[in-house]
């Protein structure tokens, strides 16, 4: 029955979603004199990308467009550098929604004149799940992913069902078997 226990738990484990995923990261450029570093990268859509003007006296203007949606487009000016706020700084997160995988220009003016130009590709940021594929009754033909996820629903429950009906069973053998023993000695 041990043994049963171990060969269940098993099956479930291997049966459980497995979902590989990754942390939104951050990517700064120095906006220095005479260059901007890195002026080439790799990003992940849902990354952000900030931009630090590390000058005294020059003001940064930073604009990425957007080809898809004009509606888009960002554009942000960094003043010259401070130690006593972020107004110095551009951020800009890569939302899925409106920034679509590709490579894409940033321009940065400097007091107002095209100064350098980073050259941005955007990943999909892909969260891939592992899982076993279920035909269900009825399968799915002309459903909707709202309804095979209720198909999925019905099929972790009833897995949670067999698991905890089983547990019960066995700790009820387990329960009973000392005072079986018990009464065969009589």
């Amino acid at each position: 029955m041990k043994y049963l226990t171990v060969l269940v738990l098993i099956m479930i484990i291997l049966i459980a979603p497995v979902a590989n995923a990754h942390g939104a990261n951050s990517f700064q450029f120095i906006m220095r004199n005479s260059s901007i570093q890195p002026d080439d990268v790799q990003v992940s859509q849902n990354d952000s990308i900030g931009f630090n003007n590390v000058v005294m006296d020059l003001e940064r203007t930073v604009t990425l467009e957007n080809p898809s949606n004009s509606t888009h487009n960002w554009s942000c000016t960094a003043s010259p550098y401070n130690t006593s706020g972020t107004d110095d700084e551009c951020w800009l997160w890569l939302d899925p929604l409106n920034w679509s995988a590709g490579d894409y220009n940033v321009i940065v003016y400097s007091n107002g004149t095209l100064w350098q130009t980073v050259n941005i590709s955007i990943v999909i940021d892909a969260h891939n799940e592992t899982t076993p594929t279920f035909v269900l009754p009825g399968g799915n033909i002309g459903q909707d992913a709202s309804v095979e996820n209720n198909s999925m629903d019905f099929l972790w429950v009833g897995i949670l069902l067999f698991a905890g009906a089983f547990f019960l069973r066995t700790k009820n053998k387990e329960i009973l078997s000392p005072f079986e023993e018990d009464s065969k000695g009589e």
